[in-house]
């Protein structure tokens, strides 16, 4: 239990001094202003494109979405600041298995995006007057949870990306928007050309929504069960592939003596 609590109070620590939110104000709006016009914006594109009143589709997709942001913008610069405040070194030092160190950076932003995905839904259902009586509300939760976590390691994944470049808003922005057009929350993925199709199988929250989509349809969890296990395997390749990346990263860089030019 010592084990636990001490992980968990390092977690919110890490998360605290990380996100910036030593400011009410700062967080309120990272994580209720700006996440709510996102939502907005995208469903209201989709009833003007689409032609349709029938948002529930787009609420509960782009609601997984603000998950994706957090985790992204959050997980994805974890590393990057520690180089930049100069306490790179003292982590990749640390004697703690840096496995343990991996997954108690992820584990805050995975939480704290559950809250995204609630406020974005409730936002979303009283906007467009969403009726979801008809959807087993537990197997919804289920598919939000498997989401977080595929997008938590792929945040993880992107985090330890950094450290290989300069160019860390790039790539962040370009994997927030690879999200938002190849997940199928707001463009069917029938409708991707072949080559993006691939890149949109290999992405998280593709089976998620596409999950989301058939429960709406009036499908059971029976349906949907591969989807969900696709991505845990999505969320578990990327979570093994950072910590690999990391790793090797910080081993080279540490003889090199480079750790904090990578």
């Amino acid at each position: 239990m010592v084990a636990v609590k001490r992980f968990a109070t390092q977690s919110y620590i890490s998360f605290k001094a990380l996100f910036g939110w030593l400011d009410p104000k700062s967080y309120i709006f990272i994580k209720i202003v700006s996440p709510v016009f996102q939502l907005l914006f995208f469903c209201l594109i989709a009833r003007y494109c689409y032609n349709t009143t029938d948002l529930a589709p787009y609420v509960l997709g782009n609601a997984l979405l603000l998950c994706a942001s957090n985790c992204i913008f959050g997980l994805g610069t974890i590393f990057i600041i520690d180089k930049n405040y100069g306490t790179i070194k003292s982590i990749i030092a640390m004697p703690t298995s840096k496995f343990i160190l991996f997954i108690q950076r992820g584990l805050p932003y995975a939480i704290d995006s559950l809250s995204s995905v609630v406020i974005g839904a409730i936002i979303g259902i009283v906007f467009f007057k969403i009726d979801l009586r008809e959807i087993n509300i537990g197997v919804l939760f289920i598919i939000v949870l498997v989401a977080m976590f595929a997008v938590s390691g792929f945040g993880l994944l992107i985090g330890v990306c950094s450290l290989l470049t300069t160019e860390t808003n790039i790539l962040l922005n370009l994997c927030n928007m690879a999200l938002i057009a190849l997940s199928g929350a707001n463009f069917p993925v029938s409708s991707l050309p072949f080559g993006l199709k691939v890149i949109s199988s290999c992405l998280p929250l593709s089976r998620s929504v596409k999950a989301i989509n058939i429960m709406l349809d009036g499908g059971t969890i029976n349906d949907i069960v591969g989807l969900l296990k696709g991505e845990v395997f999505i969320g578990l390749l990327t979570i093994i592939i950072g910590y690999i990346m990391l790793r090797v990263v910080s081993d080279v860089a540490r003889k090199n003596g480079t750790l904090e030019l990578c």
